[in-house]
């Protein structure tokens, strides 16, 4: 008889800690999509910031992307220390820091300048892929002319970035804050659907 209330007590016990652990998943459920919804809400100021003031927004990104650099390389450096490394290690947390430095100090120069990047990036992108499109033409067959005119089109669209710096990163400034704000209003009816 004694095992028996032991047996009940131990399954209490057990339906306890089944209830608590719901309790816990529940309480998870909660904090994560109260997370959801404060992302969703940061992505749309964002992007609404993005879509009105794109030339400050990329000056901010710029001062943004510095800070993080920065700090990458400060903790890069104390990590090279700490671990008394010597040579590339703490060369390339200099780099970085430098680097941050200088994203603060001149942000202007880094987004008159991200475009020309942008652009020589999209078209070595775009020969790289005709490229391949002509070395793998047997392989793609009725494909090849598909992956051919996107290669082209990707170099094109680097050429005219190029051509035209200024107004290309306030239309991708803007274009990312589009999509930011697309990306918050989908999340929020999302979470609330749930």
């Amino acid at each position: 008889m004694a095992e028996c209330g032991a047996g009940f007590r131990h399954g209490r016990k057990d339906l306890r800690e089944k209830r608590f652990g719901m309790k816990e998943e529940i309480d998870m459920a909660e904090k994560l999509k109260t997370n959801n919804v404060l992302a969703a809400v940061v992505q749309l100021i964002v992007g609404i910031i993005l879509m009105l003031y794109p030339h400050g927004s990329l000056n901010l990104m710029c001062r943004l992307a510095g800070c993080g650099i920065l700090i990458y390389g400060i903790v890069r450096l104390a990590d090279a220390i700490r671990e008394k490394e010597t040579g590339f290690s703490v060369a390339m947390a200099v780099i970085f820091i430098i680097v941050g430095v200088f994203f603060l100090a001149k942000p202007e120069t880094l987004a008159s300048i991200a475009p020309l990047l942008i652009g020589v990036i999209l078209i070595a992108n775009g020969i790289i892929n005709l490229s391949n499109a002509f070395s793998n033409k047997e392989f793609l067959g009725r494909r090849f002319g598909s992956a051919a005119a996107g290669a082209m089109l990707v170099m094109i669209l680097g050429v005219v970035i190029i051509l035209n710096p200024f107004s290309t990163a306030s239309m991708i400034t803007r274009v990312i804050g589009i999509s930011l704000l697309l990306a918050a209003v989908e999340n929020l009816i999302s979470i609330v659907k749930k």
